[in-house]
């Protein structure tokens, strides 16, 4: 009813974008810009719960800061496999991942890689390959959105026999990718990697310290 209601019920309720979006004008409106913008930077990465308040956060942060103004939503449908979602707070787990990874690729994208939605798949339990997992993955997701990225996540690790085993695979310049997550990694090189083949990376020589270089370890841009 008034702004000292709406700041209440937004810290109450850290997970309600709704209430997020609301408290964060209240903030405003009393000079509290920087609170503001917490709570709508929240808002943003919940849009599997609430997507027309995470669209209105975006747009709210975009009027009073810069850096959001210049930034870009890019849509990610994600799905779980059964190991993810066998843990707790799996979900907030995923938005943590993709704002980990927006932030870390933001000097170079300038953009905010938000799940619209949180989705299950389920994969054969002797199945160890990407393209097992894959082929799992498309089988069992159903139909998959036309827009947007498709991203499916699976904690089946990579075996640990002789060989090379991908940790990831994406479509150059497409729009879908499959990644292996360690246990509670909330912040992934692969799939950093990943998604720079869908904005046209391409693999450099293992000599040379880039997070484009597939068997390493760097988290830097090569400047090539």
């Amino acid at each position: 009813r008034d702004d000292s209601e709406r700041l209440e019920r937004a810290v109450a309720h850290p997970l309600d974008p709704e209430s997020l979006v609301e408290g964060a004008r209240a903030a405003r409106a009393l000079g509290f810009d920087n609170q503001a913008r917490r709570w709508l930077e929240d808002a943003v990465w919940l849009a599997d719960v609430d997507p027309r308040a995470s669209r209105e956060a975006f747009f709210l942060l975009a009027e009073f800061d810069s850096g959001w103004a210049q930034r870009r939503i890019v849509r990610v449908h994600v799905f779980a496999d059964q190991e993810i979602r066998a843990e707790p707070g799996w979900r907030i787990r995923m938005r943590l991942l993709w704002r980990s990874l927006s932030v870390g690729l933001d000097p170079l994208l300038s953009a905010a890689f938000v799940p619209v939605t949180l989705q299950s798949f389920e994969t054969d339990p002797g199945h160890v390959t990407l393209r097992s997992l894959d082929a799992d993955f498309r089988a069992s997701a159903g139909a998959l959105p036309t827009e947007g990225l498709i991203a499916a996540l699976t904690q089946t690790p990579a075996p640990k026999t002789r060989g090379q085993w991908r940790l990831g695979q994406a479509g150059f310049l497409g729009r879908d990718l499959i990644v292996r997550l360690r246990p509670g990694e909330i912040a992934s090189r692969v799939l950093a990697h990943e998604i720079l083949h869908i904005f046209g990376g391409v693999h450099i020589s293992d000599k040379v310290g880039s997070l484009m270089n597939p068997g390493g370890e760097s988290m830097n841009l090569d400047p090539a």
